[in-house]
């Protein structure tokens, strides 16, 4: 059942060269006789009449034999073309016949109606074979730019060919009538072709069709001019535009069983000055027609009233199009606008939402030092309250006060690397001990420099806080403005939470003593404005502030889950982090043989240091 198909294929593509061989053989017969004139005086107008014939035939059935090798719109297109084409030839025919034997003059004529029929035909068929996928505004433009161009070729044609004519020879109303429809049908097509060759990459098929178009139209246009003076008789060399436009037709059909013959970075050029040509054609068509007005005008031809109307028509045209363009740009800057709206919203969102789970992610770290610490349960997110609160009545930007809540979250992030021993010693702290205590702030900034999304200020409060406003505070003795603000901040708010704070070496001051016991440490080891501002506060409200986190809970959950859907860059820190639990979780909870760290705590306040006061943490 299969055999066949390939002999059939190889008759099709046998047919298909044969005919278009013929149809190449009839076009050179044609033109020979036109650039020669054999066959003698007897027979010229037989010849001249039923030469083209065979051409306009043969082209037809080609365009057919193309079509039953598509589909679809494809298929109807070429079919629309040869019958197009048989429309020309059946016009020619009905020529042929009133000229050869009624002896009539054939134009204008019963002819003309089988002409007329060729350019709806020509138009139908190429709609269907390139359509144009415009919908709503686009498509009103594209109509536009088509009505333009027309009537501004059609003026000027108007000016320089039909109305000198017609006004010197007295044309009669039908034949002045066909004398400028021909030209003007042609042009309309032409003015449909180009305007779409400008929406899309032109292909071989596409460039042969408006060629064959152009030919044809030239054709018109030479036999109206010639038609009103008086001058056409038929095997005029005018007759060769339509041959060769028939030729190209089919040439055109040919091309479309091979399409992308184009390079490709051919075509990617084109394309991209294309929209730029399409964009100027409408004013340069303004521009021309008003420029023609201005020299009928001084010249003061004939046809200055038509050129005047189809000046005003053409601005009309081209000024309607641009006011659609503009309302259609309006709609698009507000459908941007509303875009970018959506857009910023939801970039609010997830930065909010990375936000939180960040620090859901330092509190689980806080939490873990807590436990590594033994300090009270919620020192973490009370000391992030009070920092907050703190900050924004100083007036911190919103910058510094994310990086004052981070390093809240992971202040003493360095006793991870404080041996139990020292960390955990229920006693006072002999010198080399409290040496090792304090190294905790170096230590913290260095583990933290491995989290690379932590901000500078974060990092300053981790390595600071324990700095005191005298120069008496380590890791390194800073004194006055060279200790970063957040970390002075912080200071106080950690201190203040310490010493309301039990522990198993003291009791929890009440709020007024601990109030009163910063009071007296501004100046020494306080910024005097900072303490003056923390006692402004109304800490009660403060601390019962929503958390500033999630709980634990939901930040174990978020951590891992959440942050790669969102950003890459937690990514880094999560493994950080991770790992820093793990240490803090081997710490406390894995001791020699297994045993469960005892219940002292690890925070004491400065008396725990030689001469010290107990008004600070460790």
């Amino acid at each position: 059942m299969s055999a066949p198909a390939p002999r059939t294929s190889s008759r099709r593509a046998g047919g298909a060269r044969l005919s278009l061989g013929a149809l190449l053989a009839a076009t050179a017969l044609h033109f020979s006789w036109l650039a020669t004139r054999w066959g003698g005086a007897a027979g010229r107008e037989v010849l001249a009449d039923l030469l083209p014939m065979p051409v306009f035939v043969l082209a037809a059935l080609y365009a057919w034999g193309v079509a039953a090798r598509h589909r679809g719109g494809e298929r109807r297109g070429w079919w629309g073309l040869g019958a197009a084409l048989l429309a020309f030839a059946a016009g020619n025919g009905l020529w042929a016949y009133l000229e050869l034997v009624a002896h009539v003059q054939p134009f204008p004529s019963v002819a003309d109606a089988a002409f007329l029929l060729v350019t709806p035909l020509l138009a139908a068929a190429f709609v269907r074979l390139w359509p144009c996928r415009a919908s709503g505004t686009a498509a009103v433009q594209l109509g536009l730019d088509v009505l333009t161009f027309t009537l501004a070729a059609g003026v000027w044609l108007w000016n320089f060919l039909i109305a000198p004519a017609a006004l010197a020879n007295g044309a009669q109303p039908l034949a002045f009538a066909l004398s400028v429809l021909y030209p003007l049908y042609d042009l309309l097509l032409l003015s449909l072709v180009l305007v779409a060759a400008l929406r899309r990459a032109a292909s071989p098929a596409l460039l042969l069709f408006a060629l064959g178009l152009l030919c044809f139209a030239s054709g018109d246009v030479a036999f109206a001019y010639l038609g009103l003076v008086g001058q056409y008789r038929s095997g005029h060399p005018v007759d060769a535009s339509w041959v060769a436009g028939s030729v190209l037709f089919a040439l055109a059909a040919r091309a479309s069983l091979r399409p992308g013959s184009f390079p490709a970075a051919t075509v990617a050029r084109t394309a991209a000055r294309l929209p730029d040509l399409a964009f100027m054609l409408p004013h340069a068509a303004v521009i021309l027609t008003s420029l023609l007005l201005v020299l009928t005008h001084h010249r003061q031809d004939p046809g200055a009233r038509g050129v005047l109307l189809g000046a005003v028509l053409v601005t009309g045209l081209v000024t309607l199009r641009q006011t659609l363009a503009w309302r259609e740009a309006r709609a698009l800057q507000g459908e941007l606008r509303a875009l970018n709206l959506d857009l910023e919203a939801r970039v609010r969102e997830r930065t909010l939402d990375v936000r939180r789970t960040f620090e859901g992610g330092l509190l689980a770290l806080g939490t873990a030092l807590e436990a590594r610490d033994f300090e009270t349960a919620g020192h973490t997110e009370r000391v992030v309250k009070l920092a907050r609160g703190l900050g924004q009545v100083l007036g911190l930007p919103p910058g510094e006060l994310e990086a004052l809540t981070e390093g809240a979250y992971l202040h003493d992030l360095g006793k991870l690397a404080v041996p139990d021993h020292i960390l955990l010693k229920p006693g006072r702290l002999t010198p080399e001990e409290w040496t090792v205590m304090q190294s905790h702030a170096t230590r913290g900034h260095a583990l933290a420099l491995r989290l690379p999304h932590l901000s500078p200020g974060a990092l300053d409060v981790i390595h600071h806080h324990h700095e005191r406003w005298d120069g008496s505070g380590y890791p390194h003795g800073l004194a006055g403005q060279a200790i970063p603000l957040a970390a002075r901040v912080f200071a106080v708010c950690d201190v203040y939470d310490a010493l309301t704070s039990e522990r198993p070496y003291k009791g929890a001051w009440t709020p007024a003593r601990a109030r009163d016991e910063i009071g007296a440490q501004s100046g020494r080891h306080f910024d005097p404005r900072v303490a003056a501002a923390f006692l402004a506060l109304d800490l009660e409200a403060v601390l019962a502030t929503a958390p500033a986190a999630p709980v634990l809970q939901q930040a174990e959950q978020a951590f891992g889950a959440r942050v790669s859907e969102h950003t890459p860059v937690p990514q880094g820190a999560l493994a950080e982090t991770g790992a820093l639990l793990a240490l803090a979780d081997e710490r406390t909870y894995a001791r020699k043989g297994g045993r469960e760290p005892c219940p002292v705590a690890a925070e004491r306040g400065a008396a725990e240091h030689p001469g010290g006061r107990q008004t600070s943490s460790r």
